[in-house]
């Protein structure tokens, strides 16, 4: 993922918290990443899909991530969170080539609690 700044970021997932950005070189835990997201994506603070999968074609990386126990939400209290993240850096100086940033989210209340892994 590229930073705002046009740096690389190095985030470890999991199924059980939100993104965590860590230090490339000796790998220690930075804290919780919401991926820089603009106040219009909503908040970005729940659970994050490990296996984001890309476009073969166009280089798009989609994943997804829950949150649950929102009030907004009610009366499910869970959102599930789709992320949208496009190539950035071929025509850009201030990102590396092959890098990714945030384009858009979408947001669907969900009428229970569910996660396939």
């Amino acid at each position: 993922i590229t930073s705002k700044e046009g740096k690389k970021v190095l985030l470890a997932l999991s199924e059980g918290g939100p993104p965590m950005k860590m230090d490339p070189i000796s790998l220690e835990t930075l804290g919780s990443y919401d991926y820089e997201a603009p106040a219009e994506f909503g908040k970005i603070d729940g659970m994050a899909s490990a296996h984001p999968s890309e476009c073969p074609t166009t280089g798009e990386m989609y994943t997804c991530g829950l949150r649950i126990g929102v009030p907004t939400a009610w009366p499910s209290l869970t959102e599930l969170k789709v992320f949208k993240f496009v190539p950035v850096g071929d025509n850009d100086s201030t990102a590396a080539k092959g890098s990714l940033e945030l384009d858009c989210v979408a947001t669907i209340d969900m009428p229970t609690i569910g996660f396939v892994h």
